[in-house]
């Protein structure tokens, strides 16, 4: 039997191999190749390729005269294989659903249908009419009087609605002209997955598309097992006193990076003032900047190297953080046989240059 498509109008261009179909659906109905044949005078086109529903490329250019034609293209003589495994592909997919809560027993076209050997045993077996560019319809068979009763075709809810058994989604659109042929995308398109409630997974998800992302603003959670935040960014250090008088700075260098994971804030600095003179600034020497508060009274640590200072007996110095929602850090000093104390204005020499290494962590507020 010869394969025919006919539906809808070409309209083709004279030395042109493009053609462009109104009311077609050759991709739907797997044109993969084949001969078009144009009723108008001119040359018959084998097709080339098949771009969309309604846009294919002939192997050769169109010789008639330019304008809009009545055409049939003749399947058999191309890629009619691949045609046969697509087919035989969509019916089994269109096995495994359950159109309108019912499940067919088979599907295909009408002639499978009729070449199926069933009995009276067979009494209420469903076939679902399966055909491309056909509307679904369901056949049953009576098993008392061995015939098949139907078509009874698969109906939207809304009342005098078109003929659909899927509904339009990601990947799926359906053609509200023959809402029966569902237009479905091979490629789906390439965006991020979005859940608005709790989503529970029995095996580790692999995420090959990149990462997870979480909302600018954290969303806190008090359960002791949901991570709720993450984040990655730089902050500006800079360096004080807790009266800063007259303090002038010039900086050579001055970076900083973080990572929150929760609420645990990982950072890292570098300071480095070219010039640093004062002379009415007072307290303790701090570092500004850290990119979220401090969790109440909780005081975070870290190490730190520096260049300029003088505390006679102090030998190790280390990153202190603030308190109760403060974004800064104190520099500690501690020594043998000495009581831990700030380092302050009186310990840090007006009029010479300053090197600051540092890292550590905390929990924010």
């Amino acid at each position: 039997m010869t394969s025919i498509y006919n539906t809808g109008t070409v309209t083709v261009t004279n030395g042109s191999a493009a053609v462009v179909g109104t009311g077609t659906a050759w991709a739907v109905a797997l044109v993969t190749g084949g001969t078009l044949n144009i009723e108008a005078a001119g040359n018959p086109m084998p097709i080339l390729s098949v771009t969309d529903n309604t846009h294919l490329t002939g192997a050769v250019k169109w010789t008639g005269a330019s304008g809009t034609y009545s055409y049939a293209i003749v399947r058999e003589d191309s890629a009619a294989a691949n045609i046969v495994d697509l087919y035989d592909k969509l019916t089994r997919v269109l096995v495994q659903l359950s159109l309108a809560g019912i499940t067919p027993n088979n599907s295909g076209t009408l002639a499978k249908r009729n070449a199926l050997a069933l009995g009276a045993g067979d009494d209420n077996y469903l076939f679902l009419h399966a055909e491309i560019g056909v509307a679904f319809a369901f056949y049953r068979w009576d098993g008392p009087s061995l015939a098949w009763v139907g078509p009874f075709p698969v109906a939207n809810a809304v009342a005098a609605g078109g003929v659909s058994s899927i509904a339009a989604g990601t990947g799926i659109a359906i053609n509200n002209a023959n809402p029966a042929i569902p237009v479905i995308s091979s490629t789906l398109p390439a965006t991020p997955s979005t859940w608005s409630a709790v989503q529970t997974f029995s095996a580790i998800p692999v995420l090959s598309g990149g990462g997870v992302k979480f909302p600018a603003t954290q969303i806190p959670s008090a359960d002791a097992n949901t991570l709720d935040d993450y984040e990655e960014g730089t902050w500006t250090p800079a360096l004080t006193f807790v009266t800063q008088g007259n303090l002038a700075v010039t900086y050579g260098g001055q970076t900083g990076t973080y990572v929150k994971v929760g609420k645990m804030v990982s950072f890292s600095f570098l300071l480095i003032a070219s010039t640093f003179t004062f002379t009415t600034a007072a307290g303790a020497l701090q570092i500004t900047g850290l990119p979220f508060g401090t969790a109440g009274n909780f005081v975070g640590a870290g190490a730190v190297l520096m260049q300029g200072y003088t505390k006679a007996n102090f030998t190790t110095l280390l990153l202190e953080t603030g308190t109760n929602g403060q974004q800064l850090l104190y520099l500690m000093a501690c020594g043998s046989g000495q009581s831990r104390g700030e380092l302050a204005a009186a310990d840090i020499p007006s009029g010479t240059s300053k090197a600051i290494y540092g890292s550590g962590t905390y929990n924010a507020s």
